[in-house]
């Protein structure tokens, strides 16, 4: 992606359009499911690449 295009992120379709409750034990599309496996990696790249969020 380029820096040029900037980032977006959408929960419903990168995810779940029903987001669960926040701990992954409590529940499927936990917030702590969506923070290891969606995020967290968007968000290191991001660095990686130099983008300023």
């Amino acid at each position: 992606m380029s820096l040029a295009q900037g980032l977006r992120l959408s929960v419903a379709k990168e995810f779940s359009d029903t987001p669960g409750p926040r701990a992954r034990d409590e529940g499927d599309f936990s917030g702590e499911e969506f923070l290891e496996r969606i995020l967290l990696p968007r968000f290191e790249q991001a660095r990686r690449d130099g983008v300023q969020l």
